[in-house]
């Protein structure tokens, strides 16, 4: 018998990731006492006996175990499996010595084609554990598939190689071959590498349910993607995936992309529908290829009680995709999470298409193409708050994106930093609204936000675009802070666009026109009320016009509020325009509705419009 090996020879055969990734999340398997139990460079198990260092000989270790089970200890060597698997037995301990035993499947038999078999096949069997076996498959086959059993756990584990691209290498199955339910999963400590045309990782329920989860301390490297796919057919709950490392996580040379799911390529993480309180965490995602499009992190298609918090993702690779884009289907995402992840280097961080109940909070988003952008489908009930986003405006991506539809849109946009201090940014806007029929802003409120460019003006706070897009809301934009190289303040503010048709006053005072010259005051305070009018005389007598604000809440005129918008004295000009810009400040207690009111000397003669040649605007901006 050997030996015994110290702590430092044990630690200098382990890859790196493992003593690492082992120290980091404080796991308490420790191989020295598993090692010093091996018997030379023989297959060893519970039982006492051993046999010689074959492929063939590890099925026997593992049926000469009893009916409770035991130990297989299999010692370093390249153990290659042609037309035969691996069958687990319940509370199976398989162990090998990290990066020094090898499981390797060879040749194009049939036996591996379609994803028929595994190197290990876990059928129905529980209580399994297998700990410190490199896989290799250099052919179409799994490496561990797990059909229908609870409680396994895959420790300090290394893979690579090609597989099946269909099904994925380390598969949970449960559809055919499988009977029961797969709960208590744990993938720990394992490194994942160079692996072309296959999932690394697949859940697949189907008919079943795939409960308490967990994969941590793992490092994907130059893997095809997405590294884990959740395919929840069936019913996933409770899965944890924290502390792992996604690198290059990109598809290789010559990968095949499945039309299924040709979204999530390039991703770290799938999760599809029916996938239930999984908690993402603590993981690292990098990308540093040229010439791809990786689309990142996470994407998540109607999933419920997400949380996907406190990771770090970064992309230097100077091409669009999206760090984390939940609902990627007319189903929303509900009750989802995303807070105090660090994000980097993305064309678009996050892309909203379809959610329902989602928060959005205390992330740090670093020049990535655009700080916030909603989505095309279903979003309700939005909250976006404490989140800081620097250098990620351009022309075409403002600070804040929202994308109005026929659908419904509701938000609450606040506390957030809008920060972009590079020399040249592209010219831009604040905000930037587009909408098509149907979407009136009326339930999104950007509130108490702070838009900083120091070193060039923005064009103004707000854009719009879009045939659809209706007037801004006044309650819609409140309280917002922003300051560019010229020192100017866009305060709150709100205002009405008039393109077409014209008002004559009448010999009273008497509302102008109720829809589009009012103007909503949403809070107590200081306002500046302000008005361009194309102002028109018709008739050949002398007359004048006046406008003033009525206080509509209180049904009164505002105080000292009347002004001369035009007088024309004995003139044989039958028809006058001109431009009138009256201005008001007024206080007022609370929020109240402002109207414009008209009179005129002589009744039809003297009135406002607007059309192709000039527009009308009426709005108001609140003082600070």
């Amino acid at each position: 018998m050997p030996s015994k090996l110290t702590p430092f020879e044990i630690d200098t055969m382990f890859p790196d990731f493992s003593i690492k990734q082992r120290k980091i999340i404080g796991l308490q398997d420790d191989l020295l006492p598993i090692i010093n139990k091996m018997q030379g460079n023989r297959i060893w198990n519970s039982n006492g006996k051993t046999w010689d260092a074959t492929a063939a000989n590890i099925q026997v270790a593992i049926n000469d175990l009893p009916a409770s089970g035991g130990e297989v200890y299999v010692p370093p060597g390249t153990y290659t499996f042609t037309t035969s698997s691996i069958t687990a037995v319940s509370n199976l301990h398989l162990v090998g010595v990290p990066g020094a035993t090898v499981f390797y499947t060879a040749g194009t038999d049939s036996y591996w084609t379609g994803g028929l078999h595994g190197l290990v096949e876990i059928a129905n069997k529980n209580n399994v554990t297998i700990e410190g076996i490199k896989f290799d498959a250099d052919s179409k086959g799994h490496w561990i598939k797990n059909l229908g059993s609870d409680n396994l756990k895959i420790v300090n584990c290394e893979f690579t190689g090609d597989g099946d691209a269909a099904d994925g290498q380390l598969v949970f199955w449960g559809y055919t071959g499988s009977t029961a339910n797969m709960n208590n999963t744990k993938i720990l400590n394992c490194y994942f590498h160079d692996i072309t045309a296959a999932y690394p990782i697949r859940f697949y329920p189907r008919t079943y349910t795939i409960e308490h989860t967990e994969i941590a301390g793992c490092r994907f490297e130059d893997c095809w993607s997405p590294a884990i796919l959740i395919d929840a057919y069936g019913i996933i709950r409770d899965t944890k995936i924290h502390h792992n490392d996604f690198i290059d996580q990109v598809a290789t040379t010559g990968a095949a992309t499945p039309s299924a799911y040709s979204a999530a390529v390039h991703a770290g993480l799938a999760v599809t529908n029916q996938v239930f309180d999984a908690d993402i965490h603590h993981n690292y995602y990098k990308n540093t290829r040229t010439g791809q499009n990786p689309d990142g992190f996470a994407f998540i298609y109607s999933s419920e009680n997400t949380r996907i918090t406190n990771n770090t993702l970064i992309s230097t690779a100077g091409v669009d995709g999206i760090a984390i884009a939940p609902g990627r289907t007319t189903t929303p995402d509900t009750y989802m999470v995303i807070d105090n992840n660090y994000i980097k280097g993305f064309g678009n961080w996050i892309d909203l298409d379809c959610s329902h109940k989602l928060s959005i909070t205390n992330n740090n988003v670093i020049e990535c193409g655009v700080a916030l952008l909603t989505g095309y489908y279903t979003q309700e009930h939005i909250q976006v708050n404490n989140n800081r986003f620097v250098n990620c405006m351009n022309s075409a991506f403002p600070g804040l994106m929202v994308l109005g539809n026929s659908n419904p849109l509701k938000a609450d946009i606040y506390d957030n930093q809008f920060i972009d201090t590079r020399a040249v940014p592209d010219t831009t806007h604040c905000v930037f609204l587009t909408g098509v029929s149907g979407e009136d802003f009326s339930d999104v409120a950007i509130r108490r936000n702070r838009f900083y460019m120091p070193n060039k003006a923005f064009t103004g706070f707000l854009a719009t675009e879009g045939t659809g897009t209706p007037p801004v809301p006044p309650t819609m934009i409140l309280e917002n802070d922003v300051e560019d190289s010229t020192g100017l303040v866009f305060p709150d503010q709100g205002n009405i666009i008039k393109t077409t048709g014209g008002v004559y006053f009448g010999t009273s005072w008497a509302n102008v026109d109720t829809t589009n010259y009012k103007v909503d005051l949403p809070t107590a305070g200081s306002y500046i009320i302000y008005g361009t009018f194309r102002t028109i005389h018709d008739g050949d007598i002398s007359a004048y016009g006046r406008i003033r604000l009525y206080n509509n809440t209180d049904s009164a005129a505002v105080t000292n509020s009347d002004r001369l918008l035009i007088e024309i004295v004995e003139t044989t000009q039958g028809n006058i325009n001109v431009l009138a810009g009256p201005m008001w400040q007024i206080t007022v207690t609370d929020a109240k509705t402002i109207y414009l009111q008209g009179i005129s000397l002589q009744a039809t003669t003297i009135g406002i419009q607007c059309d192709a040649n000039g527009y009308n605007e009426f709005g108001y901006f609140k003082l600070k």
